[in-house]
């Protein structure tokens, strides 16, 4: 993976460079992260998956989908990657004070 290098007179640190691909439902969002994925095999391609309660429910999210946001999040801090999510997720995700 190539890094983000900055001029030498920025005060900008190195850091991986992000892409994120928002895709119009969470539907439509697993379909192109699976199409990336296959077509892209030598880059990191995460899914940013929405909860599926609404911020009103007195439910606890499932933990599995707090267990994948959570990866993503940290393995975009760590690395290069392409993130794919839908508008749902990355308003849930700005709301939460995390970066899809």
């Amino acid at each position: 993976m190539e890094q983000c290098v900055p001029d030498r007179g920025s005060s900008v640190r190195e850091r991986p460079a992000q892409m994120l691909a928002v895709a119009a439902t969470l539907e439509d969002a697993e379909a192109l992260h699976s199409d990336l994925a296959t077509l892209l095999p030598d880059h990191a391609v995460l899914h940013f998956p929405e909860q599926e309660i609404l911020p009103y429910d007195r439910k606890s999210p499932y933990k599995g989908i707090v267990g994948q946001q959570s990866r993503c999040c940290t393995a975009c801090s760590r690395r290069a990657c392409l993130v794919v999510t839908s508008p749902r997720a990355q308003v849930e995700a700005a709301a939460a004070g995390r970066d899809p």
